[in-house]
């Protein structure tokens, strides 16, 4: 079975509290469903696609909305966005993944003297822990078959080629993992509706890191998006810890005494 897992990221605006890796995973019959019912919404509303940012700040396709009187333009362009929501909950079969990086608690690791060159680029490390997370959940109907696998999409931005030859680079050091990952592609995000819906949960991902770092690093609030979540995890000081032993391990390094301990239980 092959299931395609559309993944986006998204920070904060100083990009200095949260970084966030997430998307949507699901069959390739789902998606092919659903971009014509994403599609459809999107001509019915009379924008060509939807991206989070020009949402939230009515521009871009929802310059339109700017003209109209307050509150009217914010709510015609909340409208559209619940319709898509919509969409997504109605496909009890995709489900959403997600990696939140506090950047205080990487920080405080990334920043150790034997970490550099070994624990660097926040993202490459939350989107290799969705890459693993995906495959070893195998997230599909039937449980007849002990994994699935799973063809990774992502938008094809600047930093498309480094993470395409990070995706190279970790299936060859994983090569258990790599039996279940089929591909790495970078697609047009104003033309793949399943890379729009995961710029809305990548940025919904990080409203919520955001609320648990407001929250004292505690969850109160349920997501909106509850009935559709596959994984959210955090990575917490002891998770990046656990990932520079392994990292220093691996490449034969000295590992620190404050280091010397299992982390087995961080990693898959």
């Amino acid at each position: 079975m092959i299931c395609q897992c559309f993944l986006d990221d998204s920070k904060d605006a100083n990009q200095s509290k949260m970084l966030v890796c997430a998307g949507f995973v699901g069959e390739r019959s789902d998606w092919i469903s659903f971009r014509s019912g994403w599609s459809k919404q999107l001509k019915e509303a009379g924008i060509d696609y939807f991206k989070t940012s020009e949402y939230k700040m009515l521009t871009g396709q929802f310059e339109k909305f700017r003209q109209l009187p307050p509150p009217h333009g914010r709510n015609a362009a909340r409208a559209i966005r619940d319709n898509l929501l919509s969409i997504i909950h109605s496909y009890e079969n995709l489900r959403w993944v997600g990696v939140c990086v506090p950047m205080d608690e990487w920080n405080s690791v990334a920043s150790r003297p034997e970490a550099t060159g070994v624990l660097e680029h926040a993202y490459h490390r939350a989107i290799e822990s969705i890459w693993v997370e995906t495959v070893r959940r195998g997230f599909r109907r039937s449980r007849r078959h002990r994994h699935s696998c799973v063809a990774f999409v992502h938008d094809d931005g600047p930093d498309y080629p480094e993470l395409s030859a990070l995706y190279t680079a970790f299936r060859k050091l994983n090569p258990i993992t790599a039996k279940y990952m089929v591909g790495f592609a970078g697609l047009d995000d104003k033309l793949t509706p399943p890379l729009q819906a995961a710029d809305l949960v990548a940025n919904h991902t990080l409203e919520i890191g955001m609320k648990w770092l407001d929250n004292g690093k505690t969850v109160k609030d349920q997501s909106e998006l509850q009935s559709s979540m596959g994984f959210l995890a955090v990575w917490r000081e002891d998770y990046a810890k656990a990932v520079l032993h392994h990292e220093l391990k691996r490449k034969g390094l000295p590992i620190p005494a404050d280091l010397e301990k299992d982390y087995s239980r961080y990693l898959p």
